[in-house]
C-alpha cells in the first residue's frame, strides 16, 4: 500500500477516538446542531464536522475550533471538490485585474472584521437562491 493510503487508514482511525468523538460533538453543540451552510438542523448521527482545511502532520484534534465547521452530509460532499475550486476562483481573480495586495488586503479584512463576513456571507447567500 502508497503512504497516502497508509495516511489516510491513519487518520480515519484517529476520527474513531473517544477524544475526536467529543471534540465532534462540542463542535456540533457550538454550531447549534445545525449545518453552517445550509442552516439545516440536525443531529449527532447525521451531521458532520468538516476540516476546513488539512495541515501535514496535524491530527483530527490538533486544529483549533476555527478550522471546524459543522456540515451536513449534502454540503460536506460539496466541500470535497473544493481544491479545484479554490483555483479556479484565484484564477478569476486574477483575471479580473485583482493583484496580490488586493488579495492580501481583502484576507486581512475578512480575519478582523466578523461585520464584514456577515455582509458578504448574505450578500452571497442571496446571489445564491
Amino acid at each position: 500500500s502508497s503512504f497516502y493510503e497508509m495516511a489516510e487508514t491513519f487518520y480515519a482511525g484517529q476520527l474513531k477516538s473517544t477524544s475526536w468523538q467529543m471534540r465532534r460533538l462540542k463542535t456540533m453543540q457550538r454550531d447549534g446542531c445545525c449545518c453552517c451552510n445550509c442552516n439545516v438542523s440536525g443531529d449527532v448521527q447525521n451531521l458532520e464536522v468538516h476540516h476546513v482545511d488539512y495541515f501535514s502532520g496535524l491530527h483530527p484534534n490538533d486544529y483549533p475550533d476555527d478550522m471546524l465547521k459543522t456540515l451536513c452530509g449534502k454540503c460536506h460532499d460539496k466541500e470535497r471538490g473544493r481544491e479545484e475550486l479554490q483555483k479556479n476562483l484565484a484564477n478569476s481573480f486574477k483575471m479580473k485585474g485583482f493583484l496580490f495586495d488586493d488579495l492580501l488586503a481583502l484576507s486581512i479584512i475578512i480575519d478582523t472584521s466578523p461585520a464584514f463576513v456577515n455582509i458578504l456571507k448574505t450578500y452571497i447567500k442571496k446571489f445564491k437562491q
